[in-house]
């Protein structure tokens, strides 16, 4: 079957097998995810990162423009940044300081966006959710990871052998589960 022919027959199935790691919701093909992406999430094109709007998207663009042209520079390390937020965040790694702190445990971050990520470990809220199953998840990664089980992508590779398995990990590098070898990001 062409593949013309079978995004067609997708519009009378209803099948839907490309999901927006975002919001979860599912495409017939590839491009009209990626179209979504771009005008819903407001997607990065250099890195692909998603952002709630386009005003914080075109901040965030700021982080891919030459180093000669970042006005905002670390005293300590001389990395510069496209705005004063990104170096002030930055500067904290120097210091250590973890101004955002947890109310339920006490745990402190360094950048706001953890303490939120983190607060879902208290609350249980998984506000990202699989198109396919409906399984809901705590975070964006988790959910891609989890796509994958739907698509059969195998994003890493063995050295050893042509289908490892993987020693899946909450934390670190994927293992094969037949070598203990590390696996090497195959970038699919």
């Amino acid at each position: 079957m062409s593949n013309d022919l079978r995004l067609h027959v997708r519009i009378h199935t209803g099948e839907r097998p490309f999901s927006c790691s975002v919001c979860g919701k599912g495409f017939t093909g590839n491009n009209k995810l990626t179209q979504h992406l771009k005008a819903v999430h407001h997607m990065c094109p250099l890195c692909k990162t998603h952002f709630p709007d386009k005003a914080r998207l075109n901040s965030h663009l700021r982080v891919h423009v030459e180093a000669d042209d970042r006005p905002f520079s670390c005293s300590v390390c001389d990395k510069g940044f496209g705005s004063n937020a990104n170096l002030a965040a930055h500067l904290r790694t120097h210091t250590g300081e973890k101004p955002f702190s947890c109310s339920v445990c006490e745990k402190n971050f360094s950048i706001k966006s953890s303490l939120v990520k983190h607060l879902r470990i208290h609350t249980g809220e998984r506000p990202y959710s699989c198109s396919v199953c409906d399984k809901r998840f705590q975070s964006k990664s988790n959910l891609s990871k989890h796509l994958r089980t739907h698509s059969g992508e195998r994003p890493y590779s063995c050295s050893s052998h042509a289908r490892p398995r993987l020693v899946r990990a909450t934390h670190g590098p994927a293992l094969c589960q037949q070598t203990s070898q590390f696996l090497l990001w195959a970038g699919v």
